[in-house]
């Protein structure tokens, strides 16, 4: 991952997951592929398709075959709460598990390094967002988290992202919270 690649260079490994088909075709198709993916978690799920021109008897399997990539990040909210009490703690806790759509962990430094991305919690109240608060590193591989400052009673959305500036990929995961 962290070596260049010249062209036409095999990219994959046994491991990457993949799907194989033999299609008796008479003339040349117009083949689309559809993947979704992936299933849990089922916010995180997107959908990429890719269609080219397929000849009789010519194979499409050479080298990385016809790859399809699902963007984005595998979010998830851990130890999200429903309620909790004003009085006692003025603080929203926020931990997060954020990963790769393929699995892959993200730590700091890492081969996929956390500090390429911009992790964080929006918190919003009747539709309007109130303030953004970056997450940190909770010291475990995809984990991380943070808490919000809340000042008043009533419901408010959480809305957790991950988002790396260099592509535009982009995971999110949103949870209520009532403040007593």
């Amino acid at each position: 991952m962290k070596d260049g690649h010249a062209r036409r260079d095999l990219l994959s490994d046994p491991k990457s997951a993949k799907f194989s088909a033999t299609l008796d075709l008479d003339r040349p198709r117009r083949i689309t592929v559809t993947a979704t993916g992936p299933s849990s978690p089922k916010q995180a799920a997107t959908i990429v398709s890719s269609t080219q021109w397929v000849p009789p008897g010519k194979s499409i399997d050479g080298d990385d075959g016809w790859v399809l990539e699902l963007p984005g990040f595998a979010v998830n909210a851990l130890d999200t709460p429903t309620e909790i009490d004003l009085a006692a703690t003025q603080k929203i806790p926020v931990h997060a598990k954020v990963t790769m759509m393929c699995g892959c962990p993200i730590t700091p430094n890492g081969q996929w390094d956390a500090n390429k991305f911009e992790i964080a919690a929006i918190l919003a109240q009747g539709g309007k967002n109130l303030r953004t608060i970056p997450l940190s590193y909770a010291g475990k591989p995809s984990e991380f988290g943070g808490d919000i400052d809340v000042a008043a009673k009533g419901e408010y959305e959480v809305t957790i992202y991950a988002y790396d500036p260099a592509d535009g990929n982009t995971g999110l995961n949103r949870f209520t919270v009532t403040v007593r």
